[in-house]
């Protein structure tokens, strides 16, 4: 999946065989490493995750799956910085927003938060990233602001659909 990403924003109408397969070379070897990173301890995922960073600083997901770690370990002020760098280094990719959104209201950032959860809703609509706006609006008193986020996340079904559909027979 990741691959065919890249290969889309290769320069069109060059064909380069060598430097095509050197860069689905190291997407394999970035995959193989987040994978890894992912089976791990905390602790020893944050480090393989540090690790594929200096092996390939300009890869994005790795400052996600890193500042998530992060998260996990209750260090949310590192995590915003690092997941601030990943939306640096791919800007139209949702993952960032979305997960920086989620730290940024775990700190209470609310408005901060909005911002990035709608962001990352622009890439790639989810529902998780509809319900916390939602969340959001409310805190805001801003009721029919999300009543409307909570029927999007209906609509996208799933665990989230679920809380949001309680959430709207509350209200």
């Amino acid at each position: 999946m990741i691959i065919y990403s890249r290969a889309s924003r290769l320069p069109k109408g060059k064909r380069n065989k060598t430097a095509y397969q050197r860069t689905v070379r190291q997407i394999t070897t970035d995959e193989k490493a987040i994978a890894q990173a992912q089976k791990k301890s905390w602790a020893s995922a944050l480090k393989l995750a540090k690790a594929a960073i200096k092996q390939q600083s300009k890869e994005a997901r790795f400052y996600i799956t890193k500042n998530r770690r992060l998260n996990t370990i209750k260090k949310s002020g590192d995590a915003i910085t690092a997941y601030s760098e990943a939306i640096h280094l791919e800007p139209n990719y949702f993952a960032g927003f979305f997960y920086r959104g989620l730290t940024q209201q775990v700190l209470n950032n609310t408005n901060a938060a909005e911002k990035d959860l709608i962001n990352s809703n622009s890439f790639l609509k989810t529902g998780v990233a509809n319900c916390h706006p939602g969340d959001i609006a409310l805190l805001k008193n801003q009721r029919a602001s999300a009543i409307n986020y909570y029927r999007l996340t209906v609509k996208s079904g799933g665990d989230a659909g679920k809380v949001a559909k309680e959430k709207l027979r509350k209200l």
